[in-house]
């Protein structure tokens, strides 16, 4: 490289890598949270489509519903539905998010409560059960199931059926009668003191008027309005986690129509880890005053220009880029192929290989429309759960945050900008993450290992086919 392009390229790496220190907590004060709903319509496992979540497997679902919503602002920002045909799920649809909403608990001030009607459109039959989850920036904090017997659905409300009331006519249609009927009984007494039964004989207007009324019983006011309900809890003494479902209710007002949903969970916080590493910088790329030269970060032409400790290469003590191996549990470690564990924030990151046709081949690229089909990240991060990499099924896309946290800005451009010696098999491109960009949510936040930017709208449309490095926590 050019001695000035170089300069130049170092100089906007100290720029941004600064960025990133400053704006990477910033961001965490806000997380999207998904709130995803696997209904049961057929009542079983065995048919429908099938995927994982936090290692539990959810079977049997013909329909699956998306809420998506961030904490900070309360703002409902997706609400689409995707149906299972075939044993595969087609792709999502959306649907209006006017009616939904999310507020504080006010029992609770660590929880909201998210609340909205699911169209019934959507239920072709009656829903006989579901499985929550909630999602927070690709993590799934929670798996959350039961039945919704009580619901609805499109037929009689539960087979209980509506006991007749009494509308003003009909009141007074047997109030006719039962006179007319004592009436003729009394007219029945017999001189010997034999009675005879008020039958209809001898008085047919009458009989018949006092049929009318035995019959207005069934000719009442419209029953009233039955509902249908159904409530998935947490176990009692269960503590609630960041990101936890605690609570859902179910609601139908009458057969065949939405579904009202109230769903409490608790409060994210910052989903982001717990310390952020050092942007790479080495101590022999920091500024002097006057020159676009690079000097040593200890030298006094580098104190000169910003003081001590004020650019990264003099930071580079803190929170080091530092990795290891992933132990295995009767002894040794994973090979770095598979996975490597970052000492700083204590994430576990997949490892790739370089053989064409693995399912972890580093060159493969997906794309991000999350509808489990071959050839998109969420098929993939299924698979690689299904396979259970270094003993886990726990994971996932990474947050914006938690990849950037990657990047080695002291790499020059052309990368791939990332530890090579403990990421071995890397490569420079656009790399998905799970973040979603709220101001549309056809893009998601993506990074890139060629110079180290974070992007959306150039690299984040969910049709494109991004290269994919799977993350998951430590607990």
């Amino acid at each position: 490289m050019h001695p000035t392009l170089r300069q130049r390229a170092l100089r906007w790496l100290n720029t941004a890598a600064l960025g990133a220190a400053l704006a990477l907590p910033l961001a965490a004060q806000a997380a999207p949270v998904q709130i995803d709903f696997f209904f049961d319509l057929d009542g079983s496992a065995a048919t429908g489509c099938h995927t994982v979540a936090a290692g539990q497997a959810i079977n049997g679902f013909e329909r699956q519903v998306r809420i998506a919503f961030d904490d900070a602002s309360l703002a409902v920002t997706q609400a689409q539905s995707a149906e299972c045909s075939g044993g595969a799920l087609q792709a999502p649809a959306p649907f209006a998010t006017s009616g939904w909403a999310v507020a504080p608990d006010p029992q609770d001030a660590q929880q909201l409560i998210l609340t909205g009607t699911l169209p019934a459109a959507l239920f072709p039959s009656a829903p006989q059960g579901v499985m929550l989850t909630s999602t927070v920036s690709g993590n799934v904090l929670s798996v959350l199931g039961g039945s919704l017997g009580g619901l609805l659905g499109s037929g009689s409300p539960g087979g209980v059926q509506p006991v007749p009331t009494l509308g003003g006519t009909a009141w007074l249609l047997l109030a006719l009668g039962l006179a007319a009927l004592a009436w003729r009984g009394r007219q029945g007494m017999h001189m010997n003191g034999r009675i005879n039964g008020p039958g209809m004989g001898g008085s047919a207007p009458l009989g018949l008027l006092g049929a009318i009324a035995l019959g207005a019983l069934g000719l009442g006011a419209p029953p009233p309005a039955h509902a249908g309900s159904a409530v998935i809890a947490q176990p009692p003494g269960t503590a609630a986690a960041p990101g936890q479902i605690v609570r859902a209710e179910f609601t139908q007002t009458a057969p065949g129509a939405g579904v009202q949903v109230r769903i409490t969970v608790r409060k994210t916080g910052a989903a982001s880890p717990a310390k952020l590493p050092h942007t790479g910088i080495t101590g022999q790329q920091c500024y002097r005053a006057g020159s676009n030269d690079l000097v040593a970060c200890d030298s006094p032409e580098a104190i000169a220009l910003s003081g001590a400790e004020k650019q990264d290469g003099m930071r580079r003590h803190i929170n080091a880029m530092s990795y290891a191996h992933v132990p295995k549990p009767g002894g040794g470690h994973y090979d770095k192929t598979e996975c490597v564990k970052d000492n700083t924030t204590g994430l576990i990151w997949e490892g790739k290989l370089n053989q064409s046709g693995h399912l972890r081949h580093y060159a493969n690229r997906y794309t991000n429309l999350d509808n489990n089909q071959p050839g998109d990240a969420s098929a993939y991060v299924a698979a690689v759960n299904a396979q259970g990499l270094c003993g886990f099924n726990d994971w996932r896309l990474p947050t914006v945050r938690e990849l950037q946290s990657l990047v080695d800005y002291s790499k020059s451009f052309a990368g791939p900008t990332i530890d090579s010696q403990w990421f071995i098999n890397s490569t420079n491109g656009w790399f998905w993450t799970g973040s979603i960009f709220a101001e549309d949510v056809s893009y998601m936040w993506t990074v890139d290992f060629f110079y180290g930017r974070v992007g959306s709208f150039s690299s984040g449309s969910r049709v494109r086919q991004n290269y994919v490095r799977l993350v998951r926590r430590t607990s």
